[in-house]
């Protein structure tokens, strides 16, 4: 066993601050009504800008106030080197293993994730499948139910096998809110065996439990669109200051290849008084700086150029993400009014390179549109353009030479227009997914085809002065497909990787030998014949034989006709029924015909331009503030958001007065400086509309306000830094007593603080804490190249710095009494770099016991 707890340092576990433990509102593990793991396929790093583990979280939480429920994230390559055989997805609060929950929610958000599905059961010492599961019962009760939902349920289908044996022991499909809470409370239910409680949970429309292929499910859609979520935990991350709002549900647009298009619908749209009380809400509860806004296409919502202006009235940053590019063309005024409201960047999702292609996508999108859209955007104020495209594998010379055409045209308006914009063109390979009409369409799986469309299409933009990138491997996108389209077959695979010496998991990009591995399975078993190939006919088989996922087979395959034959059409919105099945009553397919865009209201551009002109010039007054011990070990962005939701939560209207917040001393440097992470005495900048509301709601919280800012010549530190940790934070590898010191303490307990004295330690002929400090203390010192005298002082030892060294205003003095240094530090010293040698995980735990207190003025 490592001296310091391993998981103590690793990503997940650091994005659980003393502030969110304290909101997760955890009892204790024994004293718990019911254990709950919400677990993320990917990285932390990969899904902060996600919402649906949180969504899990708060649904959750309503649903069971006694539960313990906890978050686990696939641990990055760093992290699984250091876990070694232990459980990968451990609860990041409790440190617990998969094993020791009664309920574990898994969010699958897109198909390559599957991969490392397989090693949730196997590195937590699960059975892999549900069958293996059913009915083993362990000395604490019953294995933990496993349940899978997510965007990409849908396309789950490789997980299931013919006789509705699983990975998870149930799944779930379509829109989870408001139905989360009731699945948890039945199935989290540990007094009652497995079997009964998924059987329970059957009621629930959009369940189904593994090993009951008899059973049906129907995809679960809310009749209108899922309530903002307003309550949840900060997990520290980079996105700790930003928060998403929901303002539309599905997507109007049916592309031909888009699954979400098909799979969540009708299209729906959340009231604007609904956002934005959802947005004052967020403001007053939590330390959010910004919004982004969340829809397939936000600039389908009827109340558009509202949500503009109101929502930058209430968050100082308002990111807006995707929207249709037929709307952007055609709506008087969008263009003018996003980048009015500060939006510099656009990214267009063309698809198609051509007429012809676009028409294969059934964009909606013609030539004259697009090319309005990229008059309207070649222009002063735009800083970036980035087209995506989607490459089928059978685009021809007539297809590039339109792009080419149309790359020429950019070119020569940028250069009299913008000749300083930047223009990004990107591809990626179309995934040819059930449920849409192209899963009808034959594969194309030949590396060779593809590379030579992307080598003609590079060269073009390179002639035009656009960067191209493709954006995703091949082999990546040969898996992706396989796994999407193949189905109950692929289940036999999955068992195989839990086993694999070779780690085959999806971290950002596969490693090389997973696509060998499934495509050589596929091959052996006959799968990649032409049933899967080819060109599949009307009638084709559902994945999910037990699912009703409301898409009509006949549409589907009428569709892909007609995206076969190159006719494109318009999107229902504002336009004319396409009978597409869409709609499940006539109140909904009105609702998207009669949809018109409210006309912009006049001045609406000054308007905007005036809101981001105040908001640059918000006025900024700098408080004194004693961070509490519940930030320990927390980022920069974690303290801002906490200290921003302290003032915004002083009352309903506090948020009004302060819109950000940023940390200004200490701030950690790479050679000097404070390591990220500290406590106690810090100074903040907070910006608002107004100096004085600044003023008066800081008061109100207890801050300091300052009339002006110098870094202190002095500042005092106190550093609790236990024998275990500081061998571990040493400049390089202690003396042979010290590492024996510290492994002695680590294996007697005493080293975790469970017992004993330094003078138990001595007399038991082990170096005792304060002996094993010192020596740490000593060795980064004369690494820093700092001369000091040692005395001993009680129990302690005193460093006297060097008087030649003491000009340097690094190192003032250093005191070891039991378990704690103290230290006297100058702004050069060089603090941030304690434990850097031994990686900057280690660094941010060392840092996390680092306390400052008040600045004092030179002796």
């Amino acid at each position: 066993m490592s001296p310091v707890p391993i998981r103590s340092f690793l990503s997940a576990s650091r994005s659980i601050t003393g502030e969110t433990a304290r909101a997760m509102a955890n009892p204790p593990w024994d004293g718990a009504e019911a254990r709950i793991l919400i677990v993320r396929l990917s990285p932390i790093r990969d899904v902060d800008r996600s919402s649906a583990h949180l969504i899990l979280f708060s649904e959750s939480r309503a649903a069971l106030p006694g539960a313990f429920i906890d978050f686990a994230f696939l641990p990055d390559r760093e992290d699984r080197s250091a876990l070694g055989g232990d459980p990968w997805f451990f609860g990041a609060a409790s440190g617990e293993s998969p094993a020791a929950f009664d309920l574990v929610f898994v969010s699958n958000a897109f198909g390559l994730e599957l991969v490392n599905l397989p090693r949730l059961m196997s590195t937590a010492g699960l059975p892999l499948l549900a069958s293996g599961r059913a009915g083993l019962e362990d000395s604490k009760g019953s294995l933990p139910i496993i349940v899978l939902g997510g965007s990409n349920a849908g396309q789950a289908a490789s997980i299931v096998d013919g006789a509705g044996d699983s990975l998870v022991d149930g799944l779930f499909f379509g829109e989870g809110e408001g139905a989360i809470g009731p699945l948890a409370r039945i199935l989290a239910d540990r007094k009652k065996p497995r079997a009964e409680r998924l059987l329970a949970a059957a009621g629930i429309e959009g369940f189904w439990p593994a090993l009951h292929p008899e059973r049906k499910a129907k995809r679960r859609i809310l009749k209108g669109s899922p309530p903002p979520l307003l309550s949840f935990p900060p997990l520290d991350t980079p996105e700790a200051k930003t928060a998403r709002l929901q303002i539309t549900a599905g997507c109007p647009g049916h592309c031909s290849f888009c699954f979400e298009g098909w799979d969540r619908r009708p299209y729906r749209e959340l009231p604007l008084e609904t956002l934005l009380a959802a947005a004052k809400a967020l403001r007053a509860r939590a330390g959010i700086e910004t919004l982004e806004v969340y829809s397939f296409n936000f600039n389908t919502h009827a109340e558009i150029f509202n949500i503009l202006y109101e929502l930058g009235r209430i968050f100082k940053n308002v990111n807006l993400m995707s929207q249709r590019l037929d709307i952007l063309a055609d709506t008087p005024g969008l263009v003018a009014a996003e980048i009015a409201a500060g939006k510099r960047s656009f990214t267009l999702g063309v698809e198609g390179i051509s007429r012809r292609m676009r028409a294969y996508y059934r964009k909606g999108l013609p030539d004259e549109e697009l090319d309005r859209l990229i008059a309207l955007l070649v222009a002063p104020g735009v800083r970036e353009i980035k087209l995506f495209y989607i490459l089928a594998g059978f685009e021809d010379g007539e297809d590039i030479a339109e792009f080419g055409e149309f790359a020429e045209k950019l070119a020569k308006r940028r250069a009299e227009r913008a000749p300083g914009l930047r223009v990004l063109a990107s591809a990626g390979y179309l995934v040819r997914l059930p449920g849409t009409p192209l899963g009808h369409a034959p594969l194309v799986l030949e590396e060779g085809t593809f590379a030579a469309i992307a080598e003609r299409l590079s060269a073009v933009c390179g002639q035009a002065g656009i960067e191209w990138r493709t954006a995703v491997h091949f082999d990546e996108y040969c898996a992706d497909q396989i796994i999407s389209i193949a189905g109950a077959p692929l289940l036999p695979w999955y068992e195989s990787l839990a086993g694999s010496p070779t780690e085959l998991v999806y971290d950002g990009s596969l490693p090389r030998a997973l696509w060998p591995s499934l495509e050589f399975f596929a091959r052996s078993h006959g799968l990649l014949d032409s049933t899967l190939l080819g060109e599949k006919a009307q009638g084709l088989a559902p994945r999910f034989p037990f699912l009703d996922a409301g898409n009509d087979g006949t549409v589907l395959h009428r569709e892909y006709l007609a995206a076969r034959a190159f006719i494109d059409r318009k999107g229902c919105l504002g336009g004319s029924c396409s009978d597409c099945g869409a709609c499940p009553d006539p109140e909904s397919r009105v609702f998207l015909t009669k949809h018109r865009i409210r006309a912009a209201a006049a001045g609406i551009e000054g308007r905007l331009e005036r809101l981001n002109e105040a908001k640059r010039d918000f006025a900024r007054v700098l408080v004194r503030v004693d961070r509490p011990r519940s930030l320990a070990g927390a980022s920069i962005v974690a303290q801002e958001a906490w200290l921003l939701g302290s003032l915004a939560s002083a009352s309903a209207e506090a948020w009004r007065s302060v819109f950000s917040a940023q940390l200004l001393s200490p701030l950690p440097g790479e050679d000097y400086g404070v390591a990220e992470g500290s406590m106690g005495w810090s100074l903040f900048s907070l910006d608002g509309p107004s100096a004085r509301g600044i003023e008066v709601l800081a008061r109100s919280r207890g801050l300091e306000v300052l009339e002006d800012y110098a870094i202190p010549e002095r500042l005092v530190a106190t550093i609790e830094l236990g024998a275990e940790a500081a061998i571990l934070a040493a400049p390089f590898p202690p003396w042979p007593a010290a590492a024996s010191a510290a492994a002695a303490l680590a294996a007697s307990g005493r080293g975790r603080g469970e017992g004993g004295s330094d003078r138990d330690n001595m007399d038991d002929g082990v170096i005792g804490r304060a002996a094993t400090l010192r020596g740490i203390l000593a060795a980064w010192l004369a690494d820093s190249r700092i001369a000091a005298t040692e005395r001993r002082v009680g129990r302690g030892w005193a460093f006297d710095i060097a008087a030649r060294d003491l000009s340097r205003r690094a190192i003032l003095s250093a005191l070891i009494e039991g378990e704690k240094i103290t230290l006297a530090i100058g702004p050069k010293a060089r603090l941030g770099r304690l434990g850097m040698d031994r990686g900057p995980r280690l660094a941010a735990l060392i840092a996390g016991q680092v306390e400052l207190s008040e600045p004092q003025s030179p002796s």
